[in-house]
């Protein structure tokens, strides 16, 4: 394509995805990236904990073309969850729920919004494309860096400078050369908050995450019974963790960045109150579990695991 052409298709892909209702859209080329030399060890390391399919598909995520041949840029797209304001630590009595998970699952929102956005690319020109929205063997972070979306923080989230991390990743992976690379400075500098404040120890240094004392891990992936020593670390969390992201200080309010108005999705809005929530779990039995948790990110939990989640939670707050 000449560069006006391609120049006019990302300007036509940016307009038709902000009107769909994302907030971030980028460009990034497909590697080689010299971040990939620190999955390999990390994963030697056993920092994925059960999450085995990682590894399984490992050449895939190294290598994009290994997953799509012909592939040749990412339109990386981030969309926000959660408005800008200063979020209320989980110093309080109740239950908690990460605010990815509050409402319905992004799984099932966003690739709807990315086919509608499709239908735009292929009226534009004659392309072969792929959609994907979390589950694919890609490193979905790393992409939304080199498009621009943000830069890794030592938490591992992907933080925009001004929008902060509260946000949700996808991506269309492409047969043309679409790439506009560009890479957004680190501003973590000295700090440290998001380390100290893990309760678990699951950021052992800056931009490592061991996923095997990871709250969010722990709660939604892993499978039986939770070690008894990290039960109270738990505290009040039943499925996932924010702490990492509510004491980073590009998501709270400051003189420099003022708190702006977002457009949340409302499929994002909590469905229910957490004792509403408590109450369907008790209730929950292996015949409705999937009813109850349709097209919801707690499903991915499973039965066992919110009533187990839900009995350390109790247990913690002396309920």
């Amino acid at each position: 394509m000449m560069p006006d052409q391609s120049d006019h298709l990302r300007q036509t892909i940016r307009s038709t995805a902000l009107n769909l209702g994302f907030h971030l859209v980028g460009f990034a080329p497909i590697g080689p990236f010299a971040e990939t030399q620190h999955f390999t060890p990390w994963l030697e390391n056993r920092f994925h904990a059960e999450m085995d399919y990682l590894e399984k598909r490992k050449t895939e995520r190294l290598d994009l073309k290994n997953y799509f041949p012909t592939v040749k840029s990412v339109i990386s797209l981030g969309m926000f969850y959660y408005p800008r304001e200063k979020p209320a630590l989980k110093k309080g009595p109740e239950m908690q729920v990460a605010r990815y998970a509050r409402g319905k699952d992004y799984h099932v929102v966003i690739p709807k919004l990315l086919k509608k956005l499709l239908r735009h690319i292929h009226a534009e020109i004659a392309c072969e494309t792929k959609l994907c929205v979390d589950t694919a063997p890609i490193l979905e972070r790393l992409y939304g860096y080199h498009a621009g979306l943000g830069w890794i923080g030592k938490n591992t989230c992907l933080i925009h400078p001004k929008f902060g991390s509260y946000f949700f990743l996808s991506e269309i992976l492409i047969d043309v050369d679409l790439a506009a690379p560009t890479t957004e400075t680190n501003h973590c500098g000295t700090c440290s908050k998001c380390l100290d404040a893990c309760p678990t120890g699951a950021l052992p240094k800056p931009y490592v995450l061991d996923a095997n004392k990871c709250i969010s891990y722990l709660t939604i992936e892993h499978r039986g019974n939770i070690p008894v020593e990290m039960h109270s670390a738990i505290a009040n969390n039943l499925f996932g963790c924010d702490i990492c992201q509510e004491v980073c200080p590009w998501n709270q309010e400051t003189e420099k960045a003022k708190p702006f108005s977002l457009h949340i999705r409302p499929e994002f809005s909590p469905l229910e109150s957490t004792e509403a929530l408590k109450d369907k779990i008790e209730n929950a039995t292996e015949e409705n579990f999937s009813a109850l948790f349709a097209a919801r990110p707690l499903k991915r939990a499973k039965i066992n695991g919110l009533k187990r989640n839900l009995k350390i939670v109790e247990d913690n707050l002396g309920a």
